[in-house]
């Protein structure tokens, strides 16, 4: 996960009543009245979700059906249609959270290109933070359908989880009859809050299979290179290349899964002694 500066909140009591007074005809007006009349409660869940998320706590949030007068359903329909398309109010912030990742990389997967935004609350179970800035999450299609099939545990939160000084990914390598990877979380990450969160994050945004394909994929793509290295300076030789290539991505990230594989590989010996030639390749 990449963490990401935090959208403005200045403005979040200015963007509902510019959202809400686009519904100009006749069979919305009780809808943009109740939103209107819900303004003071909206802010207050607002920064209870932001108290809470400052202290690890967003899982005591309660979910809801009613924020003041407004209805789930008249909140969901806010984000729906005064948010999300062009030529709505809401369209400026919708592509300002969609546009504010670095080099517009997934932050929940660190892998596939921005394409959609997510609602880190889902807005079927918090429809008071429907159009929150801060609830809201730029995201690629794969990231935000796991998360939307699988909302009940909290995943790691870009905004608010400045982790990237943690070692919190681990590669398990498996010896076999092809050798596989598997990603978990270290057990001394601490609190115990955060370490679950980080198990979450990995199987229900797809992060961990997502890693997996990638990892795999590179070991086949070094298998060659590797065999040439042992066979010319046997595992002493490997051991260094291994040890290489881990310093360069950890100097980058480090909890990449590049850096997370060759954390692993630099200590497996039965690996260094030559189980790469068992490295499955097509």
């Amino acid at each position: 996960m990449d963490a990401i500066s935090k959208p403005s909140k200045d403005e979040y009591r200015q963007l509902i009543v510019a959202c809400a007074n686009d519904y100009t005809q006749a069979r919305t007006e009780h809808r943009k009245q109740r939103i209107l009349s819900s303004l003071d409660q909206l802010e207050s869940f607002a920064a209870r979700y932001d108290e809470l998320a400052d202290s690890y706590s967003l899982e005591t949030l309660g979910t809801h059906t009613h924020c003041g007068n407004a209805a789930k359903d008249d909140l969901v329909d806010l984000y729906d249609t005064k948010f999300v398309p062009e030529g709505r109010p809401g369209r400026e912030t919708y592509m300002s959270i969609r546009q504010s990742a670095p080099k517009n990389r997934c932050p929940l997967c660190s892998q596939l290109p921005v394409s959609t935004v997510d609602h880190y609350l889902p807005k079927s179970k918090y429809p008071a933070m429907a159009v929150y800035p801060r609830n809201l999450v730029p995201s690629c299609v794969r990231c935000n359908g796991y998360k939307l099939a699988k909302s009940d545990e909290l995943t790691l939160h870009p905004y608010y989880d400045n982790i990237e000084n943690i070692r919190w990914l681990k590669c398990v390598l498996i010896d076999g009859e092809a050798i596989s990877v598997e990603f978990d979380v270290w057990e001394n990450v601490v609190p115990a809050s955060l370490r679950q969160r980080m198990a979450s994050h990995l199987k229900n945004v797809g992060v961990g299979e997502l890693y997996q394909v990638s990892a795999l994929s590179h070991l086949a793509d070094t298998r060659h290179r590797l065999c040439e290295i042992g066979n010319a300076g046997g595992a002493a030789a490997v051991h260094a290349h291994l040890l290489e290539e881990l310093n360069s991505r950890r100097s980058y990230r480090l909890n990449s899964w590049g850096t997370a594989l060759y954390t692993a590989l630099c200590t497996a010996d039965w690996f260094i002694q030559g189980g790469y030639a068992r490295i499955e390749h097509d």
